[in-house]
Formats: structure tokens, C-alpha cells, sequence
């Protein structure tokens, strides 16, 4: 049970981190589409600015998350690998 725990944590990790890879991409390529001539990116109105900037906080967040569930389900995994044959 230990170990599919750490291995969903991982899982877990990655898809997080492969989320926000292509959340960063979809930001990425509406700023490339919109970007003014001084290099400003328009927006149409204040409410589709907000939900740019949160959505680049809620990428930031699943990025930090997902790194620490691979982190914490990978040394988890090797202690459960190494611990037990240590003793």
C-alpha cells in the first residue's frame, strides 16, 4: 500500500506540473497574439485582465505543488526501497 501511494503522488506531481506546462503555453501565445506595438499585451476589459494574471498565479501554484508531490513521492518511494533492506 505504501508504495501505490508514493506512486500516485508522483503521478499526481507530474500531471500537475504537465498542466501548467501547457497553462504557461496558452498564456505564452495569447500575450505573443495581443502584444501591442510599445509591448504591452491588450485586453478587451479589466474582468479578461484579471483572468490572465490568476490564471498565471494558478499555473505558479500548480507548478510549486506538483515539483513538491514528485519531491516528497520520490524520497518516499526510495526510503521505502532503501530503509527496509538498512535494517
Amino acid at each position: 500500500m505504501y508504495f501505490v501511494v508514493t506512486i500516485v503522488m508522483i503521478a499526481l506531481g507530474a500531471w500537475m506540473f504537465s498542466r501548467a506546462a501547457r497553462m504557461r503555453r496558452e498564456l505564452a501565445r495569447y500575450e505573443f497574439e495581443n502584444r501591442k506595438d510599445g509591448g504591452s499585451v491588450g485586453f478587451a476589459s479589466f474582468e479578461e485582465a484579471e483572468r490572465h494574471r490568476k490564471r498565471g498565479e494558478r499555473m505558479g501554484v500548480l507548478v510549486n505543488l506538483g515539483v513538491l508531490l514528485i519531491l516528497f513521492g520520490g524520497l518516499g518511494l526510495l526510503a521505502g526501497i532503501v530503509l527496509p533492506r538498512l535494517v
